[in-house]
């Protein structure tokens, strides 16, 4: 596994690995969301073929003598979902943390560059959407247990139900 930015470089797109100048996480603010690490993992060392059960054991052992980084196990974990035939394009992780500058991190992996980005989420990221209009701040600073009726996944009314039909 290689790393860049904090970063350890490696493989490039000429060498015929992805194209690395189209990178999904460019569009960031790194005053709001401060890059900690970029990892990329070469053709050679990803896993080819994997299943579900071999996911859940690689789980259940104790992962980090074999992978010592949270960035790692992550990108290693999408890896073999993706060689166990799962379709995915990216996973996402975002974890909350007590820390007086961070509110918490997120890891983003994806297959079109081969690369896991992590970075930290600092708190001014809660100012930029109103509590009344965020019904996900609602529940994890407000504790509100959000209920709502789902009648169409794809259009939600400014009433908080989720309506068919609009047009």
């Amino acid at each position: 596994m290689t790393q860049i930015g904090n970063h350890r470089s490696g493989q490039r797109a000429s060498t015929g690995g992805p194209d690395l100048s189209r990178n999904p996480s460019n569009g960031l603010d790194e005053r709001l969301f401060p890059p900690i690490e970029v990892m990329e993992r070469p053709v050679s060392e990803r896993p080819q073929h994997e299943t579900l059960e071999g996911i859940i054991d690689w789980l259940a052992s104790p992962a980090s003598q074999l992978v010592p980084s949270l960035i790692g196990e992550f990108d290693e974990f999408a890896w073999r979902m993706l060689a166990a035939g799962f379709p995915l394009l990216r996973a996402t992780l975002v974890l909350r943390t007590l820390h007086p500058q961070y509110l918490g991190a997120t890891f983003v992996w994806w297959r079109t560059t081969g690369r896991t980005v992590s970075n930290y989420v600092t708190h001014e990221v809660r100012d930029l959407y109103g509590q009344e209009d965020n019904p996900v701040r609602r529940v994890l600073v407000g504790g509100q247990t959000i209920r709502r009726r789902i009648v169409n996944p794809c259009v939600m009314s400014s009433s908080g139900t989720i309506a068919v039909g609009m047009k």
